[in-house]
């Protein structure tokens, strides 16, 4: 038993310690510029309003870099959030929205994983507002992102979903 929880605490060390290492490190990604992602059945629930999914599509820009992380890594200039069911809308505010990269999965490394987050707003049926830091994941060179189950201001959340990214961007970490 004390050798597990050793072993465990020791594996907690490590990979905390990968993290602040890959978190100070400077990642680039090619070819950058002009991007759309497409989530579908993104799920939005707030207080009095249970759970429900839409299809979302984003339009932004992604910096080239180099981005030292935590940094700047581009900005969300359109949303359009449809298909929601049942019979609910939900609209995006505050736009432009500022991506940040926060971590690199793997550093150093011609092709990483990219944790971030999305610093989106939004209303839901006109009349409950909420706004927040989004979890992001994306895939180098794979053209994938994952949404992370993220809570927001006021009580809301969205739930995990994952989608596709185009163009598909390779993302190095020095």
């Amino acid at each position: 038993m004390r050798k597990t929880l050793t072993s465990l605490l020791l594996a907690a060390a490590l990979v905390a310690a990968a993290t602040t290492a890959a978190g100070a490190a400077t990642v680039t990604a090619s070819p950058g510029g002009g991007i759309t992602a497409t989530i579908r059945g993104l799920g939005f629930s707030g207080p009095l309003i249970s759970l429900f999914r839409c299809d979302v599509t984003l339009g932004g820009s992604v910096s080239a870099g180099p981005i030292v992380l935590p940094g700047a890594g581009g900005s969300i200039s359109s949303a359009s959030i449809t298909n929601c069911s049942p019979s609910h809308t939900v609209r995006a505010s505050g736009l432009p929205w500022r991506l940040t990269a926060e971590t690199a999965l793997r550093c150093p490394s011609t092709s990483t994983g990219l944790l971030g987050n999305v610093a989106a707003s939004f209303t839901i049926d006109g009349i409950f507002s909420s706004s927040g830091p989004i979890g992001t994941l994306v895939a180098s060179g794979r053209g994938s992102i994952s949404i992370l189950r993220s809570s927001l201001s006021n009580g809301g959340t969205v739930l995990a979903g994952s989608g596709t990214y185009s163009p598909v961007n390779t993302i190095a970490c020095t």
